[in-house]
Parts: structure tokens; sequence; C-alpha cells
């Protein structure tokens, strides 16, 4: 094999060479050819499963490791190598640089190739790439976060898209706070850098939804971003999407492994679906994990029974739209934090209002959709929790952030980042990130 130190060479001046000729996949010259790989592959530079075939051609392995096909494309309308630049509809795939990490993210399920197949059609002396079958419905997925957080929603959507078997289906909102041009052109930018699919940045206007009601949640270290207005864009998904009749709710702090269509198929009766914890609806200071609820406050009773209430983290949640609507529950959550306002209900945020809400309107889903607490648990904990059994999704709730310095677990959100440049310019991106 060569040296690293060629293959290195070899890599750059692919990536330098590509044109969007690949599916969001390894570029790589070979006489009048280019290799094409799938967007799950990495350069294989270091990876001793690989195998270089000159001049700069890079064969990829997938996750499995198995030795991906190799489609080699002798002109641009070849089906398998050429995506249109103007329709997202036609290129949903990840965009993937020939130099990068060579760790890659358990994301694809079943085989190296996470799309579907495409065929040719003729029509006349035309040519032209025919898409998928489209499915009769499409899956909404929605991430919310403030700038504090703009580098984990980047790798968040990216993780849903390359978990994905049908990205044409996906249909994602970024929610960020209205702060002006300048934050919404630069996560736009970052986006269409990392990811090749259906993604719309949505501003969120806290004053206008949220109408003069007071943002109230504990400050500290301990606590994470929970005073950020970006928590309270859930509910509002049914103003802020209003096309969809139900929407995957995603933190910022989570990744994907497992494809979201299958949560968002379920279709459970109930108005909203979460993992439960195993955790007292009311406070006591006396608890090892204190309940989110001052049960004492007799204002609690008028929204819900508390002895009754079943808690579960908000961080992945299923929301019925269309029941949202009908039962104006965005009018009954501003009803609520007006109580609280007067007299704290709950503490921890924005999680205990959906709690609320959900009360008698509420499904669980398996403990693996929400493999929370990787921002503060303890790897004994995790282990005898949903990392045994294999989550869907992680989410790392709490402080320690996997993109902070002081992160837990960043080996499991690092390759979900795929290329650090696509964060160059976005505001409030730690500088350990870039470097």
């Amino acid at each position: 094999m060569p040296p690293l130190r060629s293959l290195l060479l070899a890599a750059a001046a692919a990536a330098n060479q590509q044109d969007r000729f690949c599916l969001g996949g390894v570029s790589a010259a070979h006489g009048p050819y280019r290799i094409c790989c799938p967007a799950q592959c990495g350069a294989c530079v270091e990876d001793d499963k690989c195998r270089a075939r000159p001049p700069g051609g890079l064969v990829c392995c997938p996750v499995s490791g198995v030795l991906a096909s190799r489609r080699r494309c002798s002109r641009r309308k070849d089906a398998a190598c050429y995506a249109r630049d103007d329709d997202p509809e036609f290129f949903p795939w990840l965009a993937v640089d020939a130099v990068q990490r060579t760790q890659q993210p358990p994301s694809s399920i079943d085989g190296a190739y996470p799309w579907p197949r495409t065929e040719l059609k003729e029509t006349g002396l035309q040519t032209f790439r025919a898409g998928p079958k489209k499915h009769s419905e499409s899956v909404h997925v929605a991430v919310a976060a403030d700038r504090a957080h703009y580098v984990g929603l980047i790798a968040c959507i990216g993780s849903v898209f390359a978990a994905a078997r049908d990205p044409y289906r996906l249909r994602v909102s970024a929610i960020i706070p209205s702060r002006g041009a300048r934050d919404a052109m630069a996560l736009k930018r970052a986006l269409k850098c990392r990811v090749r699919g259906h993604v719309a940045v949505v501003e969120f206007d806290a004053r206008q939804f949220l109408r003069s009601v007071e943002v109230r949640a504990p400050r500290g270290p301990g606590y994470g971003n929970l005073r950020s207005v970006a928590n309270f864009a859930r509910f509002f998904l049914d103003e802020l999407l209003p096309g969809a009749d139900r929407v995957v709710y995603l933190d910022a702090d989570a990744i994907v492994v497992r494809d979201i269509a299958t949560l968002y198929d379920s279709k459970p009766e109930a108005v909203v679906a979460g993992v439960p914890r195993n955790q007292k609806a009311c406070y006591d200071a006396k608890d090892q994990r204190p309940g989110m609820f001052f049960c004492d406050n007799n204002d609690l009773g008028t929204f819900a029974d508390a002895s009754a209430l079943k808690t579960f983290n908000a961080g992945v949640v299923l929301i019925d739209l269309k029941q949202w609507r009908a039962l104006k529950l965005g009018d009954k959550f501003i009803e609520m934090t007006r109580a609280h306002a007067r007299k704290k209900l709950w503490r921890l945020g924005s999680n205990p209002p959906l709690v609320l809400l959900a009360h008698g309107r509420f499904e669980a889903l398996d403990q693996r959709w929400n493999c929370d607490g990787l921002g503060w648990k303890k790897p004994t904990d995790l282990e005898e929790t949903c990392l045994r059994d294999g989550a869907f999704v992680w989410h790392w709730s709490g402080p320690r952030k996997p993109w902070l310095a002081d992160g837990l677990y960043p080996q499991l959100w690092w390759p979900h980042v795929r290329d650090a440049r696509c964060l160059l310019g976005l505001p409030g991106v730690p500088l350990n990130v870039t470097r």
C-alpha cells in the first residue's frame, strides 16, 4: 500500500476535483472516469480494510467493513453518478469530503447504500434521471437551537439524513430565534455544506409567540441551556409548520442512529408520544432525582392531577399537530406560563409544561428512542440502560455537551460533524470544534 502521505495528497487532489459528480460521496479521478462511493463511506486514509487504486482512485469501506462497490462514470448523465444541482429533491444525500475523519458513525442499518436504486428512462433523444418512488407522506422533523447549540443542530440534522432509508421523504425544519438575517444566512450556508436534502431554516420570534410571558428556568453550570427561548418553540410547532399534521421534535443535542421515519410512521393515537422517565412528578429535595412540579401549589391542580402525572423527557417527542390545533394547546401553554409567573408551578425550564399539556394525552415510546443523560451520566449508568440494548437516538441532556471541551462521550458525536470546515463562520461555535 502507498505511504500515508501519498494517500493524503491523492485524497486532497480528489477533493479539489469534486463537482457534485458523485452522489454525495468521495469523488476520485481515474482517467476519464470517476469512482463514486456511498455517502456513508470515508476516505480510507488510515483504514487497513481499504485499498488505493492509482491514480488517486480511493475505494471506501462502509461501517460494516464490507468493501463498497465502485461506480465508474464515463459521462455526466450516468444515473449512478450524476445529480442535478438545482433541485434538492434530486440531491438528498450528505456531502462528504475526500479528506475527513476515518471514524464512521453507525448510521446505515441495512448495507452500504442508504438510498433507493434508480433507473434511466428514455424520452426521444433526452435521457434523464428518475428518482425513487415517493412515499405518499412526507416525514416532518423539527430541530430547535439558539447560538449556543448551532453546532449541535448541524450534526443532529446530518444524522437524521444519514440514518434515513428514504431521504426523499424527509422535510426538516431548523428553528432558530429571530436574530436578524446574518444568523439565518450563516446557518443556511453551514447546512448546505453539511447536508443535501430538504432543510428549511425557520425563525422563531419569541416576542410574538410567548406574548410577553417571562421565560423562567434555573441558572448555573449544572442546568445546561434551560433558559434558551428556542426550547419553547416546540409549543408552537402547529403555527411554525402549518402544512404538517404531525412532527418529530428533536433537541439539537441529539444524534439519530435509526431511521426517524420508523418513529414517524408509528402514528400513535395520543397527542404526544415520548420516552417515560422513572422519576417522581412532585418535587422533594430529599429525593436523589427531585421531581419537576411543586405539588403543594394549589394552582397546579387547575391543569392536571399532580399525583397522576407521568414524566418524560421532551427532547425527543412525536406530536400530533392536528390534535394540538384542535385542542388549542398553544393557548393553554400561555395560560400555564402566566400562572407559573405568579407562583412557581415547576422547575427545569420547558420540559414540565409539555408534561402538563400531555397529561391524559400521552403515549409511551420504546426507551431506545431517547437515550438521554449523555451530558451528565456515568458510563456505568448508561450501560445499565439504553446503551446496553442499542439506542435509536443519543441525547446529551445535561450541561456537558459533546462539542464542549469538557463534553462527555464525544466519540459518539464527532463522526456526525463529518467536516468541521462547514462550521466556519457559524456564530457560537467553540474554538475547539473548528481547530
